[in-house]
């Protein structure tokens, strides 16, 4: 059975007259008649039963009408497929990224993959511990913050945030440039993980003559906003990352010629090539952030 007698069976059946169905498919009667016949050969059951100058569809005619749409049918789908630039991308991609805004931002993205045949698991984690998941091969990609570069590891800057010297609305220095006054106040800094940078010796820090001592560790920017909210210390964040009741109650301090940032770094395996759905996915996180 081939896939031209299945269309030339279809065509007789819609036709229900061989000289038409012939005229259509651009054969011969002889030639179409030649085919259906060895089709009913191969398959050892007539197709067709003649009624006058008509012809009509036996039960097991009828039965392989519905085989034969759903081969073509697929023979069809895989051709459109198949001359595709680039084929769709299926399989299971297991991602992590920072807590809080980070991991919202790749979960609202992977919304555009909703029709797709892919497998998502994200996972809500510490940039630290991404950056080892990653490593170690349990997760296919990742989204952290300041990472340190490692040469396994393919890094990606989707997007460069202000790192602004953070206190409650209500603070004594909110509306004071004077950065010097920072060094009597308490400081909070984030718990320092291998491969990433820390805060607390950022070089900004270091040209204002500014030595911080903390007082107060934290894991996650949403901890330090809270902290900060219900004490008069401070410390260096993106604004940007943090949503929410507690963003609501922090100001970034206005110091003049004041220079920081933090990066936001895609990470994955260098020897794993990025497959086509995670290069879309940072295309589209870059474009949240300016």
């Amino acid at each position: 059975m081939k896939s031209e007698q299945l269309q030339q069976f279809l065509e007789v059946a819609r036709q229900e007259h061989l000289g038409r169905a012939a005229a259509r498919l651009r054969l011969t009667p002889s030639a179409l008649s030649h085919g259906i016949r060895q089709l009913e050969i191969d398959l050892g059951h007539a197709l067709f039963e003649k009624r006058g100058r008509r012809i009509f569809l036996t039960p097991h005619g009828r039965t392989l009408v519905t085989h034969a749409e759903a081969i073509l049918g697929r023979i069809e789908e895989a051709r459109t497929t198949l001359r595709r630039p680039e084929l769709p991308w299926k399989g299971r991609l297991v991602l992590g990224a920072g807590h809080g805004l980070l991991v919202g931002r790749v979960a609202a993205s992977l919304a555009d993959h909703a029709g797709d045949e892919i497998e998502f698991t994200l996972y809500s984690m510490r940039s630290a511990d991404v950056l080892g998941a990653v490593l170690k091969g349990e997760l296919d990609w990742g989204l952290a913050l300041s990472s340190n570069p490692h040469p396994q590891l393919r890094r990606s800057v989707l997007a460069r945030l202000p790192l602004s010297v953070v206190v409650r609305k209500k603070h004594p220095l909110a509306g004071n440039a004077d950065p010097k006054r920072l060094g009597s106040l308490p400081f909070a800094a984030p718990r320092a993980f291998s491969g990433l940078e820390v805060c607390e010796r950022h070089p900004e820090l270091a040209r204002r003559g500014i030595e911080a001592d903390p007082v107060f560790l934290y894991d996650a920017y949403d901890v330090a906003a809270r902290w900060l909210g219900a004490s008069e210390g401070w410390t260096l964040l993106p604004l940007d990352l943090i949503e929410g009741s507690p963003r609501k109650e922090l100001v970034a301090m206005p110091i003049r010629g004041w220079k920081a940032s933090v990066e936001i770094h895609a990470v994955s395996l260098n020897e794993r090539p990025l497959p086509p759905p995670l290069t879309a996915l940072e295309k589209r996180i870059s474009g949240i952030w300016p």
